[in-house]
C-alpha cells in the first residue's frame, strides 16, 4: 500500500458507517448553489464536478460502499428540500437569534 494511502488510512479509518457524509455535505454544497445567480455558472459546475469525484473517491478509497453513496445523496436532497418547504428555520433562528430581516 502506498504511504499516501496509509495515511488516508490513518487520519480517516474506513470504519465509517451509513451514509457517508463526505458525499452529503458535497451533495448539499451543490445544492445550495445550483440556482443561485449571483455565483458565476463556471463555480456552480465546478462544484458539482467536485462532488461526483468526491463520491467517487470514496469508492476507489475503499472509505464506503455504494449504498453510503446513494443514502448520503439521498439524506441531502431529502434534508434540502424538508428545509425548502417547512418552516423548520424558524426553530433554528429562535435558538441561534438569528435574523434575517430588514435592518
Amino acid at each position: 500500500m502506498c504511504s499516501l494511502m496509509a495515511l488516508i488510512y490513518l487520519l480517516d479509518p474506513p470504519l465509517d458507517l451509513f451514509p457517508s457524509i463526505h458525499c452529503m455535505v458535497s451533495m448539499l454544497c451543490w445544492l445550495g448553489i445550483r440556482k443561485c445567480d449571483n455565483i458565476p455558472l463556471w463555480y456552480r459546475n465546478f462544484t458539482l464536478v467536485f462532488a461526483i469525484l468526491i463520491f467517487a473517491s470514496t469508492q476507489f478509497t475503499k472509505q464506503h460502499y455504494i449504498v453510503d453513496v446513494f443514502g448520503g445523496v439521498l439524506l441531502a436532497i431529502g434534508c434540502y428540500y424538508l428545509s425548502r418547504h417547512s418552516n423548520g428555520y424558524k426553530l433554528i433562528e429562535k435558538i441561534f437569534g438569528v435574523y434575517h430581516g430588514n435592518t
